[in-house]
């Protein structure tokens, strides 16, 4: 059993301060929930320190999962203390668990001198289940960030790619590391307002894109919906499908496709925008 790892059983639970109490606010910040069958993993708020929770396949069923004030009344017992991860789970004696107090993984390419706590932003909208449009210094803008560790890498490399464009009139402008705790797990960015571009932009857009590979980077979603236009020019954004090292001819293929790419009409990578009405407020 590795070292970090502790068993706790229901008769342990009752002996140490539950963080799971009522008088610490609990809220789910992320959960990656498919069914009752298989792994699910929360990530949430108690207090101000952030957890995360995994829960084996079958200990729940698929209401209790999706329904955060119904999983924290049936959650065992968790104690107040500095442990990163809970996995839950149920034994032939009843519910159990085990926590770790493993650190996590975050991102390392740490270039910009700026950083920001996570929990500091007012969110306004939500993107993706990753993306959320804030408010930074009275300003909006974009957070991109990993919900849990499996994530981190595709935000790895974006922000390297971003470290790679600073400067150089491609994408938005990086406005400083996303923290958690001790670790970065992403990435504030302007929000660059504007429209879409269409089939009229086919110029402008192609001048962006060759400057971005001229860095020997392929940014694998060229759909119109990544190119805004403004006043100040077009900017190109979400890089989450880039890649250093493009060969000649990948980067020839991608260019090519431009003009077919502005002037689909299909929506295709259209973003919807939810309001944030439960989630991290």
């Amino acid at each position: 059993m590795p070292l970090d790892v502790i068993i706790a059983s229901p008769s342990v639970d009752k002996e140490v301060p539950a963080l799971n109490s009522p008088d610490i606010i609990a809220k789910v910040l992320s959960m990656y929930v498919y069914t009752a069958d298989e792994e699910s993993k929360f990530r949430i708020l108690f207090g101000n320190q952030i957890k995360y929770i995994i829960v084996e396949a079958g200990t729940y069923d698929e209401d209790t999962l999706c329904f955060p004030p119904s999983l924290f009344e049936q959650l065992p017992k968790l104690p107040r203390s500095k442990w990163t991860i809970a996995r839950i789970f149920n034994t032939p004696g009843g519910l159990s668990f085990e926590i770790s107090y493993k650190g996590l993984d975050g991102v390392r390419s740490l270039w910009h001198p700026s950083k920001v706590d996570f929990l500091s932003l007012t969110p306004e909208e939500s993107f993706k289940a990753r993306v959320l449009g804030v408010k930074f210094d009275s300003k909006p803008a974009i957070a991109k960030f990993a919900r849990f560790e499996f994530e981190i890498p595709q935000l790895e490399r974006e922000t390297a790619i971003y470290e790679a464009i600073a400067g150089r009139g491609i994408g938005p402008t990086f406005l400083a590391h996303l923290t958690e705790h001790d670790r970065v797990i992403g990435m504030l960015i302007e929000r660059v307002e504007g429209r879409h571009a269409n089939i009229n932009d086919l110029e402008a857009c192609q001048i962006v894109v060759k400057r971005l590979h001229s860095l020997g980077i392929v940014h694998g979603d060229l759909n119109r919906h990544n190119f805004i236009v403004s006043a100040a020019g077009v900017s190109l954004i979400d890089f989450e499908n880039s890649t250093f090292g493009g060969s000649e001819i990948e980067m020839e293929k991608e260019y090519d496709s431009l003009s077919q790419q502005l002037a689909e009409e299909t929506g295709r990578g259209c973003r919807s925008i939810i309001t944030c009405d439960s989630d991290f407020q």
